[in-house]
């Protein structure tokens, strides 16, 4: 009877384990998935929270299923910038 005790007790710590590995890694995994470009910084991410505090997982999730906005060339956005001052005089 301990020894099945035992054999219990080690598959379920290997378990959560796993769970661990799995939640750890499901935000990057969907980032890659997504193509998104920022992948590698959302991987790091959900592996930051999980190990120093799970509070933060949800928001890191969060990022990697959204959709970064078009990179603006910086000359595009100052003359955007200068027409918006104009209009307004």
């Amino acid at each position: 009877m301990k020894w099945a005790a035992l054999i219990l007790l080690i598959i379920t710590i290997m378990l959560a384990m796993y769970f661990l590995y799995f939640i750890g890694g499901l935000p990057g995994r969907i980032a890659a998935n997504r193509s998104h470009p920022k992948a590698d910084a959302i991987r790091v991410g959900g592996w930051a929270t999980l190990i120093f505090g799970i509070v933060g997982w949800p928001w890191v999730l969060m990022w990697a299923y959204s959709q970064p906005l078009p990179e603006v060339p910086a000359g595009e956005l100052a003359k955007s910038a200068a027409d918006a001052e104009g209009d307004a005089k």
